[in-house]
């Protein structure tokens, strides 16, 4: 099995090096989601305690298995398709609120209003894990793929 240091299954880029409302979210966060899930934040600019790898190395990520390339901003986005189209990164760009973060953004507004972090945070918890849980399942699926075509290739 992979080791989730250096072989994450989720990159949360942080492109931006001033503090921001983006920036804050991932530096509370990614901490919170590594404990979890097989997260790692990459860019400039962050703190000694947030999991992350540098940028170059999520560049160059080997293509053994896919990924989600978790952008939160445009910048962010367009590297993302830039690894994806350009380096051939095995990259899944998520591209909205509720798929991301598992709410759209009236009800992290709503929520987060009304004080409801806790609630808040186990919505986006529980959407990684869901797409840990679909990772698992493609690579179960291309798993069976090859050991179906390894079987026609011996017959």
């Amino acid at each position: 099995m992979p080791d989730p240091m250096t072989d994450p299954l989720v990159i949360a880029p942080n492109l931006k090096r001033r503090l921001s409302g983006v920036t804050a979210t991932v530096v509370r966060l990614i901490p919170v989601q590594a404990r979890m899930i097989a997260i790692r934040a990459t860019g400039p600019g962050l703190p000694p305690d947030v999991p992350h790898i540098p940028l170059a190395r999520a560049a160059l990520m080997p293509r053994d298995r896919w990924r989600v390339w978790h952008a939160r901003r445009n910048t962010e986005m367009a590297l993302g398709l830039v690894l994806r189209h350009l380096l051939r990164r095995r990259y899944r760009l998520p591209q909205t609120y509720e798929e991301s973060y598992g709410a759209v953004v009236d009800d992290l507004r709503a929520m987060s209003d009304r004080g409801r972090y806790e609630e808040l945070l186990k919505r986006i918890l529980d959407a990684y894990k869901r797409l840990d849980e679909v990772q698992k399942e493609n690579k179960q699926d291309i798993e069976m793929r090859v050991i179906i075509d390894n079987t026609k290739i011996v017959k």
